[in-house]
C-alpha cells in the first residue's frame, strides 16, 4: 500500500513538472525598443502600461531609451527610424518586429499587446536585428527554422516527460497486477 502511494505521488510530481515546463518552453522571447521622454503625458501613461505586460509576458523583454536628456539615446532613436524605413513623429514610440507604434492611447496599448502576443507564438525579429541590417535574411531564416528549433527542445521534455509516465504507470499496473 505504501508503495502504490510512493508511485502516484510521483506520478502527481512528474505531471505538475511537466505542466510548469512544458509552457515555458514553448514560449518565444520578445524584444521592444520604448522611445520616451521624461516630462511627455502620453509617455507616462504608456510606461506603466508597458511594465504591466512585463510581468504578464515574463519572455518579454523592454529596452527603455530616454531621448529628451540623452543625446546617445537620441541618437540611437534616429538609427533604428531609419533602419525601419520612418521618421522620427514623436515620443513616445515603440518598435516590436517590423511594427512601429508611436503614441500612446488604448487601441495603441491593445494593437502593442496583439503583437507580442503573436511574437510569443510565432517568434519575430529584434529591432536590433533590423538595425544591424540583418532583417532580410534573418527573417527569412527565422520564418523557415527558429519556431522549429526552439519547439524542437519543448518536445524533446515532452516527450520524455510522457515516456517517464508511461514507464511509471507501467509499473503501477504491474505492481498492482503481481498482488492478486
Amino acid at each position: 500500500m505504501k508503495l502504490s502511494l510512493r508511485y502516484t505521488e510521483l506520478s502527481i510530481l512528474i505531471i505538475i513538472i511537466f505542466l510548469v515546463v512544458a509552457p515555458v518552453s514553448f514560449a518565444q522571447n520578445v524584444t521592444l525598443y520604448f522611445f520616451f521622454g521624461k516630462g511627455c503625458p502620453h509617455c507616462a501613461q504608456m510606461e506603466p502600461f508597458l511594465d504591466s505586460l512585463k510581468e504578464k509576458y515574463p519572455s518579454l523583454e523592454i529596452k527603455k531609451f530616454e531621448v529628451y536628456f540623452n543625446q546617445s539615446n537620441r541618437e540611437l532613436f534616429e538609427k533604428i527610424a531609419k533602419s525601419y524605413n520612418t521618421e522620427i513623429q514623436g515620443v513616445p514610440t515603440v518598435f516590436i518586429d517590423r511594427k512601429v507604434f508611436v503614441g500612446y492611447n488604448k487601441e495603441i496599448g491593445q494593437e502593442i499587446k496583439e503583437k507580442i502576443e503573436e511574437c510569443i507564438r510565432e517568434s519575430c525579429i529584434s529591432p536590433e536585428d533590423i538595425l544591424n541590417g540583418t532583417n532580410n535574411s534573418v527573417f527569412i531564416i527565422r520564418g523557415d527554422f527558429s519556431n522549429y528549433e526552439k519547439t524542437q527542445k519543448g518536445l524533446i521534455i515532452f516527450t520524455i516527460m510522457l515516456l517517464l509516465f508511461i514507464v511509471l504507470l507501467f509499473l503501477i499496473m504491474k505492481k498492482r497486477g503481481g498482488k492478486k
